[in-house]
């Protein structure tokens, strides 16, 4: 009974959920990469054909500029595009594993979209230099709210992922208290009972970042999101000793 009790606990810790920083919305990732590698390309070109117009400023050197500054802008408008669709679809798919219910952020991501549709549209007639500034200055405020927003989605997923791989863990702390309690008395159970109260100081401290990670979580800003991110961080070694010293109460009783 104590062994098949220690390999069914065992089985359940390896298929706890690890906290949730990996890549996600690969496809989007590659697109983006892809786009801002075109973007980059560009740049060049653009330079040059500047310097030839500011240098002439003739008919034919603006219209070299123009075409150029329009191929460089559609180049940005495609690449934060993908951007904010990788961004989107990474909350996305953490929110379907974490349960994570708020949806704000999905709302202004979408508006983002679609002003990015709309620039698009507009990239594509530019005409004049006075066109080209007036898109990139749009373009430029508006990636700075979808780069905090990113910020956000990035510390949300982190917080979300301690929070989920904690509940996770306490569920196991509990089957293997209640076994316990069921096992007559003897020193390995004793020892079992006390190396389990002992690693309750790392759940408790655990969850004193979590709450800080939810108070922190209820201001917009960069600052508030790495703070976020460093607490998460800061979290992960508790959480690994929660899981080690849980696996090694299961191998001590089998």
């Amino acid at each position: 009974m104590l062994k098949e009790t220690a390999f069914f606990l065992l089985a359940f810790f390896l298929l706890l959920p690890l906290p949730l920083f990996a890549q996600l919305s690969a496809d989007y990732h590659s697109q983006f990469l892809q786009n801002y590698r075109q973007y980059q390309a560009l740049v060049s070109p653009f330079q040059t054909k500047k310097s030839r117009y500011l240098a002439y400023k003739s008919v034919d050197t603006q219209e070299e500029f123009v075409a150029a500054a329009r191929d460089l802008v559609r180049a940005e408008v495609e690449a934060i595009t993908a951007y904010t669709n990788f961004v989107r679809t990474f909350l996305a798919e953490a929110t379907q594993i974490l349960a994570y219910q708020e949806n704000y952020l999905y709302i202004k991501l979408d508006d983002e979209l679609a002003f990015l549709t709309q620039s698009k549209s507009r990239a594509n007639s530019i005409s004049s230099l006075t066109e080209a500034q007036e898109l990139l200055a749009d373009l430029a405020s508006h990636y700075q709210t979808i780069d905090q927003m990113s910020d956000q989605v990035k510390s949300i997923v982190a917080m979300e992922s301690v929070k989920k791989t904690l509940e996770n863990l306490k569920v196991g702390r509990n089957k293997i208290d209640s076994y316990l309690q069921n096992q007559a008395p003897s020193a390995r159970v004793s020892a079992a009972q006390e190396k389990l109260r002992f690693l309750d100081v790392e759940i408790n401290a655990t969850q004193e970042l979590i709450g800080d990670m939810e108070k922190l979580n209820e201001k917009v800003g960069k600052s508030s999101s790495g703070k976020i991110m460093e607490l998460a961080d800061e979290s992960l070694p508790r959480l690994n000793a929660l899981q080690t010293g849980y696996a090694n109460i299961v191998f001590s009783l089998k």
